[in-house]
């Protein structure tokens, strides 16, 4: 009970990493209640502090048990932090080279609210030794960030979640080069991506021997078909022999300038376009929109996996209990009818977005 009275006393949310360290009345508590003298199985570590630089400078203790213990870090920074753009580029190289043993890391992806983004695309991997690390999870500023990570000395890796922020047109990007030790990659993209066909496509397609495949996406085209089935199998599930899982939502919204328009594809070719492929139950519905020349599609896997999901006034309703943060967009007015199916598909939702032009007739 001494040990606990001086936690409760003296702890303090600046000094977070020395009660976690073996000279601290953290690790003493811990060697009492193991009835050992030298506890040295700490092999799990999280940072909820807001000075973790000078702390992984200036702490000994800490760099000592990050070098030769940790295998297992979870990162978390404020987005109130000082200087908050220039940590975590600061950081991440510096965890990857000072830990000799991670093999899991989560870097700012463990909280999403946060929504604080690290950019890599100004920082070089030419002096970097070969990383440990066999799944990372990690929030990023844009998708050229993305492939710049996937350029990195990233061996071992066959496990990569990558949330990503902003969708900032990108320059041209061609590596050829296969990715074979991934196993397993997910990619949120929180905002519309223009650079589907010719990043995203060519990226996915250098995956080889992916297992599981996990894309949450909200496409801009122009003048070109909503994604489809055939569209991605063609594209780059077919060099995917190895994969056992694929789990989607994919967002198709296509702009037609100078009155020029095509015919789109129905609701009903959307699912066609899955059947004899090997995909999973697949749902889907088409917008439309009466009042300009473009139209919306939206193709998800079943059962809903993803905490995000986007509807307009064609949803058609379904089982979403997963989905947390739920964005209603549409240029007409909402129809009672899809409000209705919110409140009873939606059942623990906790983020409503809401963009709509017009409001409703006689409300």
């Amino acid at each position: 009970m001494k040990v606990i009275d001086e936690f409760e006393k003296h702890y303090k949310s600046e000094n977070t990493i020395w009660w976690y360290t073996r000279e601290s009345c953290f690790y003493r508590m811990v060697n009492k209640t193991l009835r050992v003298q030298d506890f040295d199985m700490l092999f799990t570590l999280s940072f909820f502090i807001s000075d973790i630089a000078e702390q992984i400078k200036n702490n000994l203790i800490l760099r000592d048990l990050l070098t030769n213990q940790i295998t297992h870090l979870n990162i978390d920074i404020k987005n109130t932090t000082e200087n908050r753009f220039k940590i975590g580029p600061e950081i991440f190289p510096k965890i990857l080279s000072l830990c000799k043993n991670l093999t899991v890391l989560n870097f700012c992806d463990m909280f999403p609210e946060r929504n604080f983004v690290v950019s890599l695309t100004d920082f070089s991997w030419n002096h970097c030794i070969p990383s440990t690390l066999i799944k990372l999870r990690i929030q990023l500023s844009t998708l050229a960030d993305c492939l710049h990570l996937l350029d990195g000395p990233f061996v071992c890796l066959s496990t990569l979640i990558i949330t990503v922020t902003f969708t900032f047109h990108t320059t041209e990007y061609k590596n050829p080069t296969k990715i074979p030790k991934l196993k397993y990659f997910s990619l949120t993209a929180l905002n519309r991506v223009e650079d589907y066909d010719d990043l995203i496509v060519p990226l996915l397609r250098r995956m080889i021997n992916l297992e599981e495949l996990k894309l949450y996406l909200s496409v801009d085209r122009s003048y070109s078909n909503y994604i489809d089935g055939i569209q991605l199998y063609d594209q780059f599930l077919i060099y995917m022999t190895q994969l056992k899982n694929f789990t989607f939502y994919i967002k198709t919204e296509i702009s037609f300038m100078d009155d020029i328009k095509f015919e789109l594809q129905s609701n009903e070719e959307i699912q066609h376009s899955f059947i004899g492929r090997g995909y999973p139950l697949v749902a889907s519905y088409v917008n439309s929109n009466p009042f300009a020349l473009d139209g919306a599609c939206y193709i998800y896997s079943l059962p809903y996996d993803f905490e995000y999901f986007k509807v307009d006034n064609s949803f058609q309703g379904g089982a979403f209990h997963k989905v947390r943060q739920l964005t209603m967009v549409e240029r007409i007015p909402f129809e009672d009818r899809l409000f209705q199916l919110i409140s009873q598909d939606f059942p623990f939702l906790e983020i409503l977005h809401v963009c709509n032009c017009w409001p409703q007739e006689g409300n």
